[in-house]
């Protein structure tokens, strides 16, 4: 079978291909071959000249300690939560695991999607200027404040009390044979 070769070269998909590999091409040529130049040049700047990195000043800044911190502590919290929970709700809340797989994993999924709908809603309200890339940061840190204080914080909520919860476990079956559910013969 021969390969039409007119129609190939020639669609749509060939060009944006074409222009794609040419674009990156020509900024790997700016970066590698122009940049050096314009800095020489332009700027003045020595190329051969070895610049001393400010580490001390780097590593004892308060935004860097600040970083460094959150960090540390929101990676703790969500691997605590990705380990500890499955072992709460077979402890504690007495779950048969095998049965409750997606209500194990349901936590871990809606994160996962409301963390891609928030990141989605907040980057296209940046690229369309209604909000700066600090409020974006500030509005993604309210919600995990908010969300960590309503299910994470480790203190008891009101509706998360175990003995209720393990009473209205051990009553369901009683409550259902007294208002005439069958569930089975």
């Amino acid at each position: 079978m021969a390969v039409p070769w007119r129609a190939a070269l020639s669609s749509p998909a060939f060009l944006a291909i074409l222009v794609s590999h040419a674009c990156s091409n020509w900024g790997w040529y700016m970066l590698l071959i122009e940049l050096p130049f314009y800095m020489k040049q332009v700027l003045k700047f020595n190329m051969t000249e070895k610049m001393a990195v400010p580490w001390r000043a780097a590593l004892s800044s308060p935004a860097f300690l600040a970083i460094l911190v959150s960090h540390a502590c929101s990676n703790c919290g969500w691997y605590m939560l990705l380990i500890e929970l499955p072992f709460y709700m077979k402890q504690v809340l007495k779950f048969n695991m095998t049965e409750n797989a997606v209500t194990t994993a349901l936590p871990f999924l809606s994160l996962w999607i409301f963390s891609i709908g928030l990141s989605k809603t907040l980057d296209w309200l940046r690229g369309k200027h209604v909000i700066t890339t600090t409020t974006a940061r500030k509005v993604g840190t309210l919600f995990e404040i908010i969300v960590y204080s309503l299910f994470g914080s480790g203190e008891e909520q009101p509706w998360n009390r175990v003995e209720e919860k393990r009473e209205s476990i051990e009553t369901e079956p009683l409550n259902k044979a007294n208002n005439g559910d069958k569930t089975h013969d």
